[in-house]
């Protein structure tokens, strides 16, 4: 499956918290009286920030099993027309048989490729499965530290306005209070940046898991047709010509 890794990343990361420029513009004497104000602007900004990234992160979800679904389908109408495939050949060859030793290769010969193709199914199967839980497990794992980081934001936030309201409810001059929580809310969202930025990258993870995914669907169609290989060699004892290909 190949998916833009870069498109994962910047929606399942907030890249700009909104905080009101508004405020960080005010030093006149109706900051206190105003502060309720903004401060609902800012948790409304934030929470609205919040609603679209999880829309974000269901539409990937969906895209994803919609995928997958597709993909499943597409995967079990080929397998359904190699199987159709593989009992007209089975048929050819038991036509040609002559001998009960003939017929009983045919079997054997059957029975073998059947088998085969069993093992190599399994385990293409859990390479997709494996492959599907991997990224699942990383972007829920990334859901968590991303929403870590929004809420150590917000409690950060929270607490500056709660100083910033303490500080207008005593003699206090306004300015220093403007200047203190703009420093505050600056500081909160610089922390959040550094703080995203140290959150593992998607991209590497998922080359990993699709070189694991591959590497595990090469070895097991190379496993197959080893033994196939095989299984026609020792058919080919009972049958002189080339009745196999």
């Amino acid at each position: 499956m190949k998916m833009n890794s870069k498109t994962l990343v910047s929606v399942l990361l907030v890249a700009n918290i909104f905080l009101p420029n508004v405020i960080l513009a005010q030093n006149g004497s109706n900051f206190c009286s105003r502060l309720s104000e903004f401060r609902t602007k800012v948790d409304q900004g934030i929470a609205d920030r919040e609603e679209k990234l999880n829309e974000k992160r269901n539409q990937i979800l969906n895209r994803l099993e919609d995928r997958w679904d597709k993909r499943d389908n597409q995967l079990a109408e080929k397998r359904a027309k190699w199987d159709g495939n593989r009992d007209e050949h089975y048929a050819k060859l038991l036509e040609r048989a002559k001998t009960e030793e003939q017929e009983q290769a045919v079997e054997k010969f059957k029975a073998t490729i059947e088998s085969a193709v069993v093992t190599r199914r399994t385990a293409v199967d859990a390479a997709l499965v494996a492959f599907r839980q991997g990224l699942e497990q990383a972007l829920t794992s990334r859901r968590t530290s991303v929403n870590g980081i929004i809420d150590i934001f917000k409690n950060s936030v929270a607490s500056a306005f709660q100083k910033t309201e303490e500080n207008c409810g005593s003699n206090i001059e306004k300015a220093p209070i403007v200047k203190d929580l703009r420093a505050s809310l600056k500081a909160a969202r610089e922390k959040f940046n550094a703080d995203r930025q140290e959150i593992e990258k998607l991209g590497p993870v998922m080359s990993n898991l699709v070189i694991t995914r591959n590497q595990a669907i090469q070895k097991a169609f190379q496993d197959f047709r080893t033994v196939v290989e095989e299984a026609r060699k020792e058919l080919k004892i009972a049958f002189p010509e080339n009745t196999t290909e």
